[in-house]
């Protein structure tokens, strides 16, 4: 470059300003110029030196070049003023090591290809010009920077690739991730605090400790986030480790943050730079986030089958989505501000659990809609969760945890899945007659418990739809208590448990049933409608059992119950095998006809230990052989005018059956006397 003065001579006493003037414009015209080497230790010989060309970055080894394909002699590092390219031709490919050797200070920095690990002392990045930071851009796969990074600048790092900073950094600028994945190995890795992060769309900073082992802790480092990162995987991404960021988030645009693996602690706040901000948690690690998330971010999501905990008094305004995994909260406030009035979807659980930790009470104005994807209320062991809102949606609902979930208020619920109870209590209090299940299909566990740990628990009358089928499994106790309610069909292998002054009816829309578990307490179980309740198990209820319609079967069994009350025309049907039923009293309304169908004498027993009662009227006289009161008891192919009633010898037993016997049954005694002698055989054997 020639600089000439045309004029004649400088006029005496001007040449030191002109000259001054040509050096400055000599600085700024070379300040302007940006020279580029290339990482080249192959000499003048094309390429950079095979693909693996490790070797010494200082100002004395000669390993850059300036020509892009590295034909040119090669020199020593010159300056600050230039920039670093990785590297020179195209036959550096392989993974190698530049170690950084004194005082090095370089502009901008390019990994080209490769996958380049700059290492060593401190490596200094200079401010191209006034207007212009230092960037490093990797357009290769990944780079990584273990030297010691140090300047006053603010940094950027460009290109789709991955750069790993894993140095005690200690530049004082901000950082700006514009492209690709800026990945963080150590603490200090984004140098001082004094500095932010901002991440824009399409990037990411991620933070990769050890599982087990080394974790990441980012201090009060600022952090701008927008948009969900490198491929969706998240602007904030937590690799491994048990890592942490204390710094105050702000959500420039709609963002993710995702823990992919182990955990992420996030105890800085987090806001929107404006209202309606959307801020999206996933991954399969687990995120708690104890700073508070503040009024500008608009509304949450869950991905991810991690789970997110929310431990602060939250301000966000809009809804809460889990869509996966599960979100986890200790209050109300943690689910954001309180609606001012009811929001049908202000929870929506479509595939994904919401988790209570301690006893606390949502707002009613929180509707909860569960998805098609379905959902689950979690309650920890020994807390409980009430809910005085309205539960609607389609999805299936399950009730997970150790704990009581208390379904409350004044409107009734009209989520129409399936809902099931799968562990801990789930109790029913709406105000009654409103349903605090919609559902026509209830379950209760799901036969992998302990005996009892899951319970549906009534706390009012009718909370349950009388359409409904309810499955109570080995690990099931459906606690009626005393309480009042109907529903259609009854299944299961499990436990009834029904208080004194309790009835549970079943049959309510004429269904049919066959239960195989127990029935326990000093309540009332009512066979209602036209179906069919069949029970396969043997067992003992102290209260009372009441037919009202429809058919009882008894497969091969044995019942023993405190009062059987006929309300309605019924069947008793003994089955195909042996089966008895044992009745303290049975009281049998006027003009109800009690008919009793596949009876097989000796092998069926049908006993009442105390009394027979006519609803209104005198009890049944205990004679040795008569006609049963206004022959209510009709035995089926018979006449009724044949019932008849047989005490015990012992005085302790009543007994109907139809007479006169059938050959098969007068073939088995010489008598009455060896008749009822057969009875108490029968009886002594345990059946009652």
């Amino acid at each position: 470059m020639n600089i000439e003065y045309i004029g004649g001579p400088w006029p005496r006493g001007h040449w030191p300003r002109r000259l001054f003037t040509v050096f400055l414009a000599l600085g700024i015209m070379a300040g302007a110029v940006r020279a580029q080497f290339y990482w080249d230790t192959s000499g003048s010989t094309a390429g950079a030196g095979g693909s693996t060309p490790s070797g010494t970055w200082s100002t004395s080894a000669a390993n850059w070049s300036s020509s892009s394909a590295g034909t040119a002699a090669t020199a020593a590092w010159s300056g600050s003023s230039n920039d670093a390219v990785f590297a020179a031709g195209t036959d550096a490919t392989g993974a190698y090591t530049v170690t950084v050797s004194g005082s090095v200070s370089v502009n901008d920095i390019t990994f080209a290809e490769g996958t380049v690990t700059i290492a060593g002392s401190t490596l200094t990045l200079a401010r191209p010009s006034s207007s212009d930071n230092p960037t490093i851009t990797v357009s290769a796969e990944s780079a990584t920077i273990s030297a010691v990074l140090g300047s006053t600048f603010a940094l950027t790092k460009a290109g789709s690739g991955a750069l790993v900073l894993s140095g005690n950094n200690t530049f004082s600028g901000s950082m700006t991730v514009s492209q690709g994945v800026l990945n963080l190995q150590h603490n200090s890795a984004l140098g001082t605090t004094a500095g932010s992060t901002t991440v824009s769309s399409g990037a990411a900073v991620e933070l990769q400790g050890v599982s087990g082992g080394t974790a990441i802790v980012i201090g009060n480092e600022a952090l701008s986030l927008s948009g969900t990162g490198v491929s969706g995987g998240g602007a904030l991404r937590s690799v491994a480790g048990s890592n942490s960021w204390a710094g105050a988030i702000t959500l420039a645009a709609n963002a993710s943050i995702v823990a992919e693996l182990d955990s992420l602690t996030l105890s800085g706040n987090l806001n929107g730079s404006s209202s309606g901000r959307v801020l999206t948690f996933g991954g399969g690690g687990n995120t708690t986030v104890s700073g508070a998330i503040g009024g500008n971010v608009g509304n949450l999501v869950k991905t991810g089958s991690g789970t997110l905990a929310l431990t602060a008094t939250n301000s966000y305004t809009g809804t809460t989505t889990i869509n996966a995994g599960t979100v986890s909260i200790n209050s109300d406030r943690s689910l954001g501000a309180v609606p001012g009035s009811v929001i049908s979807n202000e929870v929506v659980l479509d595939g994904g659990a919401l988790a209570a930790t301690a006893n606390l009470t949502l707002s009613g104005n929180r509707g909860i809609t569960i998805g098609a994807g379905g959902g689950a209320l979690d309650v920890a062991t020994g807390a409980t969760l009430t809910y005085p809102g309205v539960l609607d949606g389609s999805g299936s609902l399950t009730k997970t945890g150790g704990g009581i979930l208390s379904l409350t208020g004044g409107a009734a619920n009209t989520l129409s899945g399936p809902t099931q109870v799968a562990n801990g209590t789930l109790s029913l209090g709406k105000t009654a007659s409103l349903d605090a299940l919609a559902s026509a299909q209830i379950s209760v566990g799901d036969g992998t418990g302990a005996a009892g740990s899951a319970v549906l628990a009534l706390a009012a009358n009718n909370q349950i739809p009388n359409a409904a089928l309810v499955t109570v499994a080995s690990d099931g106790n459906f606690n009626v208590g005393a309480f009042t309610d109907t529903i259609n069909q009854v299944g299961g292998l499990g436990l009834i448990t029904i208080a004194s002054g309790g009835t549970l009816t079943v049959g309510g829309t004429n269904g049919s049933s066959s239960f195989g578990g127990t029935l326990t307490g000093l309540g009332t179980l009512e066979k209602a409608g036209s179906g069919t309740l069949t029970f396969t198990q043997s067992f003992s209820l102290a209260g009372t059992l009441t037919l009202s319609g429809g058919t009882v079967a008894l497969s091969n069994v044995d019942l023993t119950v405190g009062t059987l009350r006929i309300t309605g025309n019924s069947i008793l049907d003994f089955g195909a095998g042996a089966s008895s039923l044992t009745a303290t009293n049975l009281i049998i309304d006027p003009g109800v006809i009690l008919t009793v169908a596949n009876w097989t004498h000796l092998q069926d027993f049908f006993r009442v230990t105390t009394s027979f009662t006519q609803s209104g009227g005198p009890a049944a006289a205990r004679e040795v052989s008569g006609v049963a009161p206004q022959n209510q008891i009709v035995f089926s192919g018979y006449s009724s005018d044949d019932t008849q009633w047989y005490s015990a010898a012992n005085g302790n037993q009543l007994a109907p059956f139809p007479a006169p016997e059938p050959p098969v049954y007068g073939l088995g005694m010489a008598g009455l006397a060896a008749g009822l002698v057969a009875w108490r055989r029968r009886s002594g054997r345990g059946a009652g």
